[in-house]
């Protein structure tokens, strides 16, 4: 037996199909490109709310309670491996918690860095590492601080600056952590002999603990020639006793080629009674060469009162005359400035002046 054929249902069909077609729904729509042709797209992707680690900012679950007060560094992430993540807070007092575990760390002024790394991908434990420079007043080097959360427990696996002036990057993976150490380092395990020294490659693994100890040193085809080491003398400011470090001076002038006159703004509130004590310090391996250092107090050029001798009793740095004063590694000078402008008043700006070069120590 035939059944009768339902061709009211049959329109309400092709009708459903056109709109489809025409609306963009069920499994693809189209659209016009602008060639004329049709390409046929997907559905719109379906968004999924996962759980973020946010360096340095509060944790994406808007349920967790708001960091204190003074709060370095917030992050939320799974270190230990059971998928449920851990609020991570590093306090401005130095109090590292991941949970309930806490340990004091020791910091510096410099803002510290966070984030969470994997040093085997095959393992679903993860470590936190911890990026901070030192106070070194010029190109400071960074301490790395690795700690791993296990059993509740919190621990630090590593703690290691590198570098001696400027950054070296940390390599993480391969079930541990390398670097490529700097020239300084290089020429200073070399004893900064006079030929080339390559700079080793360092490689740290974990210890049965979970520690990370040095395992292997390598050639990284990266040579130093000790003799071309970047430095120069530290300047303080300010009475024996109350120094505070101001920077450097003669920045990167090796040898007796690159000889010049460079310039250091000073701080004018440590000044006495009108008067700026300035202690340059030889504190690297190099030798300087002072021929002359004055002090421009408003734009008006000041020499040292200890300039004030003449005849042979007048220091070598008085004049720039190619008569230098020798300063070896050690070495300390101690100058004086008065730093009163015109009116008798301490200058609003005083910019110690340098003229002269350093040589690097083999």
């Amino acid at each position: 037996m035939v059944e009768a054929f339902d061709f009211a249902g049959w329109v309400r069909l092709m009708v459903a199909v056109a709109l489809g077609t025409v609306l963009g729904l069920g499994l693809g729509c189209s659209k016009q490109r602008r060639d004329g042709r049709r390409e046929v797209v997907g559905p719109a992707p379906v968004v999924l709310n996962v759980p973020r680690v946010i360096d340095g900012g509060p944790p994406a679950d808007a349920s967790l309670a708001a960091a204190p007060g003074g709060t370095l560094l917030d992050l939320l992430a799974d270190l230990d491996g059971d998928r449920r993540p851990e609020r991570i807070l590093l306090a401005q007092d130095g109090t590292l918690s991941v949970g309930a575990a806490t340990l004091k760390l020791a910091l510096t002024s410099r803002a510290p860095r966070g984030r969470v790394v994997a040093l085997d991908d095959a393992l679903a434990t993860r470590h936190l590492l911890l990026e901070q420079e030192t106070d070194d007043d010029e190109d400071p080097p960074t301490r790395y601080r690795l700690f791993r959360f296990q059993d509740g427990a919190l621990t630090m696996v590593l703690d290691r600056g590198l570098g001696t002036y400027g950054r070296v990057e940390l390599e993480i993976g391969d079930g541990g952590v390398a670097f490529v150490e700097d020239g300084w380092g290089a020429c200073t395990r070399a004893q900064h002999p006079a030929t080339p020294v390559a700079r080793e490659r360092v490689v740290l693994t974990p210890d049965t603990s979970g520690m990370l100890i040095e395992r292997t040193r390598s050639p990284s085809g990266l040579v130093q020639d000790c003799n071309q080491l970047s430095a120069c003398p530290f300047v303080y400011v300010g009475g024996a006793g109350q120094e505070t470090l101001a920077g450097e001076i003669l920045r990167n002038i090796r040898g007796r080629a690159m000889a010049t006159t460079q310039g250091l703004e000073l701080p004018t509130r440590s000044s006495k009674d009108g008067v700026l004590r300035v202690r340059l310090s030889e504190e690297k391996p190099e030798a300087t060469h002072l021929d002359a250092i004055v002090a421009e107090v408003d734009g008006r050029t000041v020499v040292p009162l200890e300039c004030a001798a003449s005849g042979a009793a007048r220091p070598a740095f008085c004049a720039a005359d190619g008569s230098a004063h020798l300063m070896r590694q050690g070495d300390s000078l101690v100058l004086t400035f008065d730093v009163t402008n015109a009116g008798g008043e301490p200058g609003s700006r005083v910019e110690l002046r340098a003229t002269g070069y350093y040589v690097p120590i083999r």
